[in-house]
């Protein structure tokens, strides 16, 4: 049985953060080590793909209201904020009265209010979320053919099959509702009974497997709230794709907040024009230690997600433009894509400026063409495709030839561009907070001190992880939901490695009997595999039905007149005013017996399931632009 659980994810020192041959892994490290510790350099991982992250991270993308997050090993609960990367085991709980969205790339998460939902799985073969109380509705968008997408909630296991708009929603009693407005899914109950539900259908599962057909709810607030968002979402979109990479994560948001200029050099360049004239990038946010990644920028802009983790930064005409991945790539998450300067052991310091005591660490845009290394372990595909996924590569071969001698890339084009150099003590780089009050100006000493595409190695602080405002209080969900099973059907991953174990808080006995190695989390999934064939949910035909005694308690009175079933359309949601009484279907209902009794019993085989209805005429929709075509006038603005 898997085991899957997120507060006993103990935090280990030993991370992705191995140290050379001869050295000390860093969970064998003294223990009153304090942050700032220079930690081991990662070697490299010329065979297995196993050691690679994840390829994509979430993004909080929008939040209204009282949302809290818990990242992955840790207790403490803080207070949620927009941009901030989501992978492997972070939980996110969104109070009364609030509403949150992530970004997902292939699809994006509304969270309602009272919800609870975790992440379980972001690889390359699956998408897992656990929603263990609340409402979420999903838009599944494009998904990655050969991927699952699977929500895992207390009585149910629900597979996203196509795209379309689905809402799944969790009572109190665990009682899972499944509602697909359109598109398709497969439901595993409990038990292993496998139900089918497609356009314009919902189901309830019972905690004992039982399913009982539902009414498809009407559309509410949160609903019209959601699909506001996704066309907005899709418009964008849909301009943005000419230009970058269709699954970089955050691209939506770039049309309402800068411009887009063919250059000579580079193609299309991206320039925010929502910032002040002596705006630099990577000087409005905070770094955060997300793991499995190590050192992440968190930007502040509204817009500060796709810049920051995907592209390159350059220079050109007195402002900062940004060139995303190249189109028709797939293209792969990096915590921060910037070369740095000082750190431990660099003997290179803040000066005199207050604040300014002690080591210092600066960082500074990558241009486009430079190689980005990473200090968390990595194959050799991964390094090749984390550099040629975001920029032009003329060479492949200098990628690995930079990562085994980093000193060969010793000049960077933005070194000299105003604002490129940020500087700021280590004591504020650890601390989770902002850097922009803390910024060092720049001693006469730095100017020669040579830069490096490897991050340093610093110890992250107590509130690095969290960050600085996990010392206040905020609402988080009761324990009973927190702890609250769920149901599986897809394989979990093994845990990501946890956080660094901060440098105050005593090494716990487990990891002490494993030095080295990341703690499994304690999971609280049930695997289930279906033990019967899969059974359509299908609109029965307009007779008089026959049918066993039915529970008025969860299916409503039925229309005394049969009605057919609306055409399946996304974008649009009806009007409040036309919400009164949706239409109605009738369903088969499978037989009571079959869902509750063992699979091992022997009873009368099903009847095979009736064909799927002929699909309907498809509706004149105008065609999307090919990707190769040109934009509509107006899209692409002239160079100045």
């Amino acid at each position: 049985m898997h085991s899957v659980g997120h507060r006993c994810l103990v935090l280990a020192a030993a991370m992705a953060l191995a140290a050379l041959p001869g050295t000390a892994v860093v969970a064998q490290q003294d223990p009153g080590a304090q942050p700032g510790t220079q930690l081991g350099t990662q070697p490299y991982d010329q065979a297995s793909d196993d050691v690679d992250p994840p390829s994509r991270a979430a993004r909080l993308s929008l939040i209204e209201g009282a949302v809290s997050v818990q990242p992955a090993g840790v207790d403490d609960w803080s207070v949620a904020t927009v941009n901030r990367p989501l992978t492997l085991g972070d939980q996110l709980w969104s109070d009364r009265g609030s509403r949150a969205q992530i970004d997902l790339g292939a699809a994006t998460v509304s969270l309602g209010s009272d919800s609870s939902v975790t992440l379980l799985n972001l690889g390359d073969q699956a998408v897992q979320l656990q929603l263990s109380a609340g409402t979420i509705i999903i838009a599944l968008h494009d998904p990655d053919p050969g991927s699952a997408f699977e929500i895992d909630a207390p009585s149910a296991s629900v597979s996203l099959l196509r795209p379309g708009s689905y809402r799944i929603a969790v009572d109190n009693s665990g009682t899972t509702t499944v509602a697909t407005r359109d598109g398709q899914s497969r439901v595993v109950t409990r038990a292993g009974r496998s139900v089918t539900l497609r356009g314009g259908q919902a189901a309830q599962f019972g905690a004992s497997g039982d399913v009982d057909v539902a009414a498809l709810p009407a559309a509410d607030d949160f609903e019209r709230w959601s699909a506001q968002h996704g066309q907005r979402w899709a418009s964008d979109m849909d301009s943005s794709r000419y230009y970058m990479a269709s699954d970089v994560v955050g691209a939506q948001d770039l049309d309402s907040y800068g411009e887009w200029v063919q250059e000579p050099d580079y193609g299309y360049t991206w320039y925010p024009t929502a910032v002040a004239a002596d705006w630099a990038p990577y000087r409005n946010g905070r770094w955060l230690w997300v793991a499995p990644w190590g050192w992440t920028w968190v930007d502040n802009a509204p817009w500060g997600y796709a810049p920051f983790h995907y592209g390159r930064w350059t220079y050109l005409r007195q402002r900062w433009g940004w060139v995303p991945a190249p189109p028709g790539s797939r293209a792969i998450y990096a915590p921060a894509l910037v070369a740095w300067i000082g750190g431990p052991g660099s003997n290179v310091r803040g000066g005199s400026a207050p604040g300014a005591t002690g080591p210092a660490v600066g960082w500074l845009p990558l241009a486009p063409g430079e190689i980005y290394l990473p200090r968390y372990r990595v194959s050799r595909r991964y390094l090749r495709n984390v550099n040629a996924s975001n920029t032009t590569i003329i060479n492949s071969d200098y990628i690995t030839n930079v990562y085994k001698n980093p000193g060969l890339q010793y000049r960077y084009a933005n070194r000299e561009a105003p604002g490129a150099l940020s500087v700021v003590s280590q004591r504020s780089f650890t601390s989770g907070g902002a850097v922009a009050g803390r910024l060092i100006t720049l001693p006469p000493q730095w100017h020669g001190v040579e830069a490096t595409p490897r991050p340093p190695a610093i110890l992250p602080a107590r509130h690095s992880v969290p960050g600085s405002a996990a010392q206040l209080p905020v609402p988080h969900p009761p324990v009973a939901i927190v702890n609250r099973p769920v149901v599986a059907s897809h394989p979990l991953p093994p845990a990501s490695p946890p956080p660094l174990t901060p440098p105050t808080a005593p090494a716990t006995p487990a990891v002490r009997a494993t030095p080295g190695r990341p703690i499994m989390p304690d999971r609280h999934v049930m695997p289930v595999t279906p033990v019967m064939p899969v059974t359509p949910v299908m609109p029965m035909a307009p007779v008089a039905p026959v049918a066993p005694p039915i529970d008025r308690r969860a299916i409503p009175e039925r229309s005394p007149q049969f009605r057919p079933a609306a055409p399946s359309v996304t974008p649009t949601l009806p009007d409040a005013s036309r919400e009164s009484t949706p239409p109605r279907q009738e369903f088969e209902r499978a037989p009571t017996p079959a869902l509750r009794e063992p699979a091992s019993r022997e009873a009368a085989p099903l009847p095979p399931p009736p064909p799927p209805p002929p699909p309907a005429a498809p509706q004149q929709q105008a065609q999307p632009p090919a990707r190769g075509r040109a934009p509509p006038q107006g899209v692409r603005p002239d160079l100045r």
